[in-house]
């Protein structure tokens, strides 16, 4: 995908936000689509998933928030 590189930058700011965030919040911020944010929510949510990572992404409202693990918490 042309946006992968933005990944990081969605992770980023799902991280600094501290409160949910809209796909469409963080596409204006990023300048692309909203499509795209939504995808590369759904690649980190599986990066978190597959790997042993002590945080998750929970749809909260209408956005999307960075958490621990209920197991950690």
């Amino acid at each position: 995908m042309f946006y992968s590189k933005f990944k990081k930058h969605v992770e980023a700011l799902l991280f600094s936000s501290g409160n949910p965030i809209s796909t469409k919040k963080i596409a204006q911020i990023l300048e692309i689509h909203e499509q795209h944010v939504e995808l590369l929510i759904d690649q980190l949510i599986q990066d978190m998933t597959d790997e042993n990572r002590g945080l998750m992404i929970v749809k909260v409202a209408a956005g999307y928030q960075l958490c621990t693990k209920p197991e950690l918490a």
